[in-house]
């Protein structure tokens, strides 16, 4: 025959039917291996309750000292609809309101959000590597040593026009250096903008972009007259590998939270669409606290650069031993009674070259090396980088 089975709950039920059936209590305690102290309390559960009394209770305490007050409750839920921010930045604009107040964890954040109906549940994927491979992404590390630029995704408007957001942002510290709504992208309009912020904010060391309009071209380098203008103040540009955003990742996680707060629903109208970019740049970089900036606004942190923008950039030094060319309206360089095709983007800018081996030419424009000319053959070659054994010294037997 099977084994029977029992639990706590059938016991106590057989404790109350003996002692109901005229057993003693000390007896019955006996006979099921508890103590008499257990024996009345349960007993006396049943006689208060009925049988309800005999089943377990929740052990979780009555009270709790550490508790989050319905007040702190409120205020988080409060500003989680007022600003949309995460746990830790909910805790960053708390302690700037109640200094004061004892806070909770994040954790303890999270939990509240979450039982508030304010998370929406998310698919788990695994994390990117926004790393990329070494060398891909140089991340900066000091006020005006990089500035990311990118153009946020278009998106229809309420009167159905399009809007072209371009974003910059000061890559070490995380302030928005610029976010302006183009109906049509152009090259004159990305131009007028970097003026602006040129003049406000100083020339940064490089500035880094992703491969598109109006940032890349065709030719050598995929300069662009952006490019150019940028290099002409001095400025090394340095781009993302196609097809990997992820080597851009802090403006792009920017965009994200550009998205959220201003295109979700969009505004009306252009007008009303660049205001609500003007309070995302505002809040971004006067209100938003960042963890990897101690929980300071990147407004506390960012100093314009010592750099200033020059109306009309100085022309271009190179060694005395180099060849110096003026690229002429087509793109065009002469070299050797040759012309070879460079890019339009560099019409009417001065290169340097030097030749490395015979009849192999590096061809450099300010602080950039762009590519090598092989005049060798009987049409020039533009290359990237000679082969090892062109480099062969003719002096070597």
């Amino acid at each position: 025959m099977p084994w029977k089975e029992t639990c706590a709950v059938s016991e106590r039920h057989f404790l109350v039917k003996l002692v109901h059936g005229g057993i003693g209590v000390s007896e019955a305690a006996r006979m099921l291996g508890i103590s008499r102290k257990t024996a009345y309390k349960w007993l006396s559960r049943h006689d208060r309750s009925g049988v309800e009394g005999l089943s377990d209770r929740s052990r979780a305490r009555h009270t709790q000292s550490h508790a989050t007050s319905p007040q702190l409750r409120e205020l988080l839920v409060r500003l989680r609809k007022r600003t949309g921010s995460g746990p830790r930045q909910l805790l960053f604009l708390a302690r700037r309101e109640f200094p004061n107040m004892r806070l909770p964890a994040v954790s303890t954040v999270s939990s509240i959000l979450r039982n508030e109906g304010l998370v929406a549940p998310g698919r788990w994927r695994r994390d990117p590597d926004l790393r990329g491979p070494a060398g891909a992404y140089r991340a900066g590390t000091g006020p005006n040593e990089q500035w990311t630029v990118d153009f946020k995704g278009q998106f229809r408007l309420g009167d159905r026009s399009m809007c072209f957001p371009l974003t910059v942002q000061d890559d070490a510290t995380r302030f928005v250096l610029c976010v302006d709504g183009y109906v049509v992208p152009s090259t004159e309009a990305v131009l007028g903008s970097f003026e602006r912020i040129f003049r406000r904010f100083g020339v940064p060391e490089r500035i880094h972009s992703d491969n598109g309009a109006p940032f890349a071209g065709t030719g050598v380098g995929r300069l662009s007259r952006v490019t150019v203008e940028w290099m002409r103040q001095g400025i090394e540009v340095c781009r993302s590998r196609v097809g990997h955003p992820e080597d851009n990742p802090r403006h792009e996680r920017m965009h994200r939270t550009l998205k959220a707060r201003t295109a979700r629903p969009p505004s009306q109208t252009a007008r009303g669409q660049q205001r609500r970019f003007g309070n995302f740049v505002h809040w971004m970089n006067m209100d938003r606290g960042h963890e990897s900036l101690g929980m300071r606004c990147p407004g506390e942190v960012y100093e314009a650069s010592r750099r200033e923008w020059q109306s009309r950039p100085a022309p271009p030094e190179y060694p005395g031993h180099w060849e110096v060319r003026r690229v002429r309206t087509n793109g065009e360089v002469k070299l050797g009674n040759r012309m070879s095709f460079l890019s339009g983007a560099l019409a009417g800018e001065y290169v340097g070259l030097e030749e490395v081996a015979d009849g192999i030419w590096r061809l450099a424009y300010r602080r950039s090396a762009l590519c090598y000319l092989d005049l060798r053959s009987a049409t020039p070659r533009v290359i990237d980088e000679p082969e090892p054994e062109d480099m062969e010294s003719d002096d070597e037997e």
